[in-house]
């Protein structure tokens, strides 16, 4: 089997861009495994209760390029999109801030264990890298580390309610 390096990104909102970059190293899985948290017992022995499995993540070394092109062409502008792709969702104004949710295609091997290509995913971190510019100063290849997690999905009123939970806010009566 030949492994294809091409990674797709796709926002899940209209007129958005689909972003190509290079898989250059090994994808990191992680599986989610677990759910079990300790509770506290008064008196007695502590006990172990399953809560959720925690939502997966995917984390893909990535690398936008241009180098080497037959036309000029920079990766300043995708680099952008993925950049407001991570933020997008935040306003400070309002209580539910849904993320920009991502789509992830191509042949990332990660898949083959249990995710699929419509999994949505939320970009939760950027790492950048290594990069080279051209004579004017503009980026014409550039590393970055992608982030993924899981997408569990909430009603905003079940947002809002789980944002004060983990704030240790009480609920408005």
């Amino acid at each position: 089997m030949i492994y294809d390096p091409n990674v797709r990104i796709t926002a899940l909102l209209p007129g958005r861009p689909r972003l190509s970059l290079k898989l250059i190293g090994q994808e990191k899985f992680g599986s989610g495994a677990g759910g079990w948290k300790e509770v506290g017992r008064n008196l007695r022995e502590p006990i172990l209760v399953w809560t959720a499995r925690p939502l997966r993540t995917l984390g893909l070394p990535l690398r936008f390029d241009r180098y080497g092109a037959t036309y000029e062409e920079t990766v300043d502008g995708d680099a952008r999109s993925l950049e407001d792709w991570s933020s997008s969702g935040y306003r400070p104004d309002r209580e539910h801030n849904p993320p920009t949710l991502v789509r992830v295609s191509g042949n990332v091997r990660s898949f083959a264990t249990s995710m699929s290509a419509s999994t949505k995913w939320v970009i939760t971190a950027l790492e950048w890298g290594e990069f080279i510019t051209d004579g004017r100063g503009a980026r014409i290849q550039q590393d970055v580390t992608v982030t993924l997690t899981e997408y569990g999905s909430a009603t905003p009123a079940g947002y809002a309610a789980a944002l004060r939970e983990a704030l240790g806010e009480d609920n408005p009566s």
